[in-house]
């Protein structure tokens, strides 16, 4: 399937369709000429097949969702070779199985995914970065659930790393930070 990389931007209704073949990397260069993103963002690069086998997610979780949360619909090719598409009309309805979402996460059990349309979203006009350090765990996440809880909608990615995940990247980076659990935040507006 990685040489399924057909690929039609359908920027009126914020819509990508494509091939499982395409890398993340790959679509958010092609997207950004266009001043979009692709918003499920997995650390690796993975093919956008991958991402929806797998519902992944990342980072950006917060602000876009996971890549099932991303789907519009699916095609693919059932175990018995028959073709099926998926189409999801309207964004909610409470009508019968959601059967994109049924197969975003399936690992290939259902079937083979031969193309897909994803959500696309506009690219940020800004983004800042911030890190907040803590003396401990629980404080760090007492924040986490307070900004989550606030009127801060630009919030777009949290990390949040212990005192050895600090000692490691100081070491990998060669910086000299606090070394206490530690919280990196992007806020997007």
């Amino acid at each position: 399937v990685m040489q399924l990389r057909q690929m039609e931007l359908k920027k009126d209704d914020l819509v990508l369709v494509c091939g499982p073949g395409w890398f993340k990397v790959e679509v958010n260069n092609m997207l950004e000429k266009h001043g979009l993103l692709f918003g499920p963002d997995p650390s690796s690069n993975p093919s956008v097949g991958g991402m929806a086998a797998t519902s992944g997610s990342g980072l950006s979780t917060l602000k876009y969702g996971t890549s099932r949360e991303n789907l519009v619909s699916l095609q693919m090719v059932l175990p018995n070779g028959d073709l099926m598409e998926t189409k999801r009309l309207v964004r909610k309805s409470s009508a019968g199985y959601d059967l994109t979402q049924l197969f975003a996460g399936s690992e290939g059990t259902l079937g083979v995914i031969t193309q897909l349309a994803w959500r696309v979203h506009a690219l940020p006009k800004l983004r800042v970065g911030s890190l907040i350090s803590f003396k401990d765990v629980g404080a760090a996440a007492r924040c986490v659930v307070a900004f989550r809880h606030s009127v801060v909608p630009s919030l777009a990615r949290c990390e949040m790393l212990n005192g050895p995940g600090m000692q490691a990247t100081n070491k990998k980076f060669k910086m000299q930070l606090e070394e206490v659990p530690t919280l990196f935040l992007e806020f997007q507006g």
